[in-house]
């Protein structure tokens, strides 16, 4: 995590509208997020993602550039990406780049992005021909944790089960949570366990631009707000155009 460069992806190659996340959450959800002087997040750092390799066993022991396994034999990382917009694949290419300099080869599955389908449908039957994977999701009002990253959860895609984890998120969901500064604590207290024992790694927050002219009333896109169909009023015929 500490090798790739997210602030400059979100703020160079996507222009801005995506930011570098710190936790698996995101800041909308307010008291509960911790930012990042409670969570740093993973910064850019080559030296410290070598360290850790060479802490771990994993060392270039034939001076290929890249490391080898604790055995010492040769390590490819496989990776699962969807296939996605040409902005998409370049940030992909960047990544193996970037893990390439701190000595690790990462090999696209089947040497390529998979059409969607194929991609979710590895992730849903738990298959076992890569190593790593790529993904997007979207948090609904409720942040409980449990619904993603459960022992029961179907989209655990990470297949990640560990006691201490089982214990916070049901303590999240628990009648100890209807308390807001309990809250808040089992929040924080789960974002700093993801951050210390990452089996996900947070990349960005996207920011979501809806063009809505002047002409159209009672539209509110915002989360959280309600704005049916049947409320939407349009007060000319035409567009009106901005001055």
């Amino acid at each position: 995590a500490y090798a790739l460069d997210n602030e400059q992806v979100a703020n160079e190659t996507y222009q801005g509208l995506r930011t570098a996340a710190n936790t698996l959450l995101t800041p909308f959800f307010g008291e509960i997020y911790a930012d990042k002087s409670e969570v740093p997040g993973f910064t850019y750092n080559p030296e410290e993602s070598k360290k850790i390799l060479a802490d771990a066993g994993y060392k270039d022991t034939d001076n290929d550039g890249y490391v080898e396994d604790k055995e010492g034999k040769p390590l490819t990382i496989t990776l699962l990406v969807p296939a996605g917009s040409q902005t998409d694949d370049a940030v992909i290419q960047q990544y193996i780049e970037w893990w390439k300099n701190v000595g690790l080869r990462v090999e696209l599955l089947n040497g390529r992005a998979l059409e969607f389908n194929a991609y979710a449908e590895k992730l849903t039957k738990y298959a076992d021909d890569f190593d790593m994977w790529l993904g997007g999701f979207t948090i609904g009002y409720n942040p409980d944790p449990d619904g993603l990253y459960g022992p029961k959860a179907r989209f655990n895609f990470s297949h990640y089960v560990n006691d201490e984890h089982n214990k916070l998120i049901e303590e999240i969901a628990s009648e100890a949570s209807f308390d807001q500064a309990k809250r808040v604590e089992l929040f924080k207290q789960w974002q700093k366990f993801v951050f210390e024992n990452p089996f996900q790694v947070p990349r960005f927050n996207t920011y979501s631009l809806t063009a809505v002219n002047k002409r159209v009333k009672h539209v509110d896109i915002a989360q959280g707000k309600e704005s049916g169909w049947e409320q939407v009023e349009l007060l000319s015929d035409t567009g009106v155009a901005d001055k």
